[in-house]
């Protein structure tokens, strides 16, 4: 069986290689196209970036992770930026929100984009993704909400937040919601999911709102 460390690497390791194998494909067809080689420049330069955040978490513990304040509207925007690649394109409102997470940046950014990136695999190119930042009652909420084929009440009950247990199979790996909600609950938070079949999922992470700062959660920004 493969513990957690191993489930997280093959899922990032799969979705470079997919990023990966589409540029091989198309490459002999469109490699004189100047705008296929700029999309495939940006690519690659996009995935040595992932590896090489990968490789610097392997690196250090657990407890050496930095953690700091840091723009929410920043965190998610890079996860937003980092699946700009594939369709749909996921769309961003802020909605005003203006508040910092005391939080590992890097590896906030990487669970975000696992669930963007699942919920992108999970909706069909002329579907939508879509990323909604909400407050109020002493938390914060990050909304991700998808047109695709959506989850069955037992899928979501028995399967959806076991890492290693996945619709994709042992591909995809499926851990993107089971990371996301281990992550929102060391903050004090949850993720909340809305899904049925044919009418697409919407998770929602929602973080508590640190009035004293100091400790790990959303702090609000005057």
């Amino acid at each position: 069986a493969y513990n957690r460390l191993t489930a997280f690497l093959m899922h990032d390791l799969n979705n470079l290689i997919a990023q990966q194998s589409l540029i091989v494909e198309n490459a002999e067809k469109h490699k004189r196209n100047p705008d296929f080689v700029d999309d495939a420049i940006e690519t690659i330069a996009g995935s040595v970036e992932r590896m090489k955040r990968v490789m610097r978490q392997l690196k250090r513990d657990e407890t050496e992770r930095v953690t700091k304040a840091t723009e929410l509207r920043f965190l998610v925007s890079s996860a937003v930026d980092n699946c700009s690649g594939k369709k749909p394109v996921p769309t961003l409102d802020l909605n005003g929100v203006n508040a910092s997470l005391v939080v590992d940046a890097e590896q906030f950014t990487m669970v975000l984009t696992h669930l963007l990136r699942n919920a992108q695999d999970a909706t069909p190119p002329d579907g939508t993704v879509s990323v909604t930042l909400r407050d109020g009652e002493g938390r914060v909420t990050i909304d991700i909400t998808d047109t695709g084929s959506g989850m069955t009440p037992e899928f979501i009950r028995d399967r959806l937040f076991r890492p290693f247990d996945s619709t994709k199979g042992a591909q995809g790996m499926g851990i993107g919601a089971y990371q996301a909600r281990e992550f929102a609950r060391k903050l004090g938070g949850d993720l909340k999911v809305q899904s049925s079949p044919g009418d697409g999922t919407s998770l929602s992470m929602i973080i508590p709102i640190d009035r004293q700062g100091g400790n790990p959660g959303a702090v609000p920004m005057t």
